[in-house]
């Protein structure tokens, strides 16, 4: 940052931090990045709850789908949402021949 141009002034600034602005800065709470989290933490707390926090972005262990979802909405995720889940939409599976005669409702 040292030799760069303020845009507003044009005046040459430096590397040097302002006591009072981090001062305040770890000292307020910070709330967490999480979609959906409300939770706030001291900025020492914070890093912490990121990595346990319900609201955590995760990918869908089903091995097609791409998407990210809350570790807390993950199993909504898999028994209704989830395009690939085949437990939620069986794939349909053309029953013809033997199995045909074999599981017919028709019963000749």
């Amino acid at each position: 940052m040292c030799g760069d141009i303020c845009p507003s002034c044009r005046s040459k600034m430096s590397d040097a931090k302002s006591l009072l602005a981090v001062t305040v800065v770890e000292n307020i709470d910070h709330k967490c990045g999480n979609f959906g989290c409300a939770e706030e933490f001291p900025l020492t707390e914070l890093k912490a709850h990121m990595n346990i926090c319900s609201f955590m972005l995760i990918m869908c262990p089903i091995s097609f789908c791409e998407e990210n979802v809350a570790f807390c909405n993950l199993v909504e995720h898999l028994t209704v949402k989830c395009p690939y889940n085949s437990v939620q939409k069986p794939i349909p599976i053309p029953v013809t021949g033997f199995l045909q005669q074999r599981f017919s409702d028709d019963p000749t």
